[in-house]
C-alpha cells in the first residue's frame, strides 16, 4: 500500500491531471480558492455573488422550481441530441407538477433572452454567468462545458454523463473532469 501527498496521473488521449486526496482542484478546499474565484467573477460583473449555502436545499423557496439545463456537447450523438431536446420538451410540459423546468443549451448561440441567436465570439461571459447564476441542475457531458461547473451556486447538483469512448483499445470512457465538481 502507498500513500501520495500528490499524484500526477494521464490516461491515453486526456493528457495528465494532478489529483489530491479528494478528487478536486488544488486549493478548493484548503484555501476555498474555487469558491473565492467563482466569487471574484461574479462580482468582476456586477452580479452578488451566490449565497453559500453549507446543503443543497438551503435558503430555497420550496414552491419554486428548480432549474436544469443540459449542455449542448460534441460528444453527443444526434439520437443523444434529440433524446435530451424530447426530455426537455416532456418536462416542461409533463402535468406531474415536477419541481423542474429544464433548458437545452448550446452556449455556442445561448443569449440572455435565449431568443436571439448570435455568433459565438459576441456572447460576453457575463450573459454565461447569468445563466449559472440561476441553475440549480447542471447536467453535461466530459470536455470544456463542465469548466462551468466551478461558477455554479452552492448547493447546485452535476450530473456528468458520458460521451464518446475517450480510449480508442478497449472504448471505456476516460478520466475526465470529475474533480471539477468535487
Amino acid at each position: 500500500l502507498f500513500l501520495f501527498e500528490e499524484f500526477i496521473m494521464g490516461g491515453g488521449d486526456t493528457g495528465q491531471r494532478c489529483v489530491n486526496s479528494m478528487y478536486a482542484l488544488a486549493g478548493g478546499y484548503e484555501l476555498d480558492a474555487t469558491r473565492k474565484f467563482r466569487d471574484r467573477m461574479y462580482s468582476r460583473f456586477n452580479y452578488l455573488p451566490p449565497r453559500l449555502r453549507a446543503t443543497s436545499m438551503e435558503n430555497r423557496n420550496a414552491s419554486k422550481k428548480l432549474h436544469g439545463i443540459i449542455i449542448d456537447n460534441k460528444r453527443f450523438s444526434a439520437a443523444d441530441k434529440t433524446l435530451f431536446q424530447d426530455l426537455v420538451s416532456r418536462v416542461n410540459s409533463s402535468n406531474l407538477n415536477l419541481r423542474l423546468m429544464l433548458q437545452y443549451v448550446d452556449f455556442k448561440y445561448f443569449s440572455r433572452s435565449d431568443t436571439i441567436w448570435i455568433d459565438e465570439t459576441h456572447i460576453p461571459l457575463e450573459v454565461h454567468l447569468h445563466l449559472l447564476a440561476h441553475t440549480d441542475v447542471y447536467i453535461s457531458g466530459p470536455g470544456t462545458a463542465m469548466l462551468y461547473v466551478p461558477f455554479l451556486p452552492d448547493g447546485s447538483v452535476v450530473v456528468s454523463l458520458p460521451g464518446k469512448a475517450t480510449n480508442r483499445e478497449n472504448g471505456s470512457t476516460g478520466f475526465m473532469e470529475q474533480y471539477l465538481a468535487a
